[in-house]
């Protein structure tokens, strides 16, 4: 091909070839040309920087509760215990069950702030005292939340953050 092309073309024969090849007709003056790719490319990098400023922003709110939490555990953990009252004595194998004390359950509705409310909250900001005074053991409303609340919060930290770093990869 490069033996039929002169090493200096003239524009009679640069439209010829154009024509030959190309046979589309030639676009006006008032049509623009746009290239999608770059354009595309944009749009991928401010998709994914969107996407890692909401995994920013979760992770934040995440850790902020996770304080809100840990408050909550610490002020559970710190409650005086409760005198259990019962009128007979439990016997198991093994010996006789102490009826004596229970910790309050200490749960509080702070646990399910909006996000909003999480914002607001200032760390050395205590809180409505709306613990929940029930004996730890007997009370089912809010049973195991010491242990299921944390673990709740760590695994959508570790979701968080795994799915940051699949955006990364992909």
């Amino acid at each position: 091909m490069a033996g039929f092309i002169p090493q200096t073309p003239s524009s009679k024969l640069l439209k010829q070839l154009s024509a030959a090849f190309i046979g589309l007709p030639r676009p006006s003056s008032r049509i623009k040309v746009t290239h999608h790719e770059a354009a595309e490319a944009v749009t991928r990098d401010d998709q994914v920087q969107k996407q890692l400023e909401v995994v920013e922003q979760s992770m934040a709110m995440l850790r902020r509760r996770q304080q809100i939490v840990a408050q909550l555990i610490e002020g559970a953990e710190s409650l005086p215990p409760l005198e259990v009252k019962t009128t007979t004595t439990v016997k198991k194998k093994g010996g006789a069950r102490s009826t004596g004390e229970d910790r309050p359950c200490g749960w509080s509705a702070r646990l399910l702030w909006a996000d909003e409310d999480v914002e607001r909250w200032d760390e050395t900001q205590e809180g409505p005292d709306d613990v929940c005074m029930a004996p730890r053991r007997r009370c089912d409303r809010h049973a195991g939340w010491l242990k299921s609340v944390p673990l709740s919060m760590t695994v959508e930290e570790q979701q968080l953050v795994s799915g940051r770093v699949f955006q990364w990869d992909s």
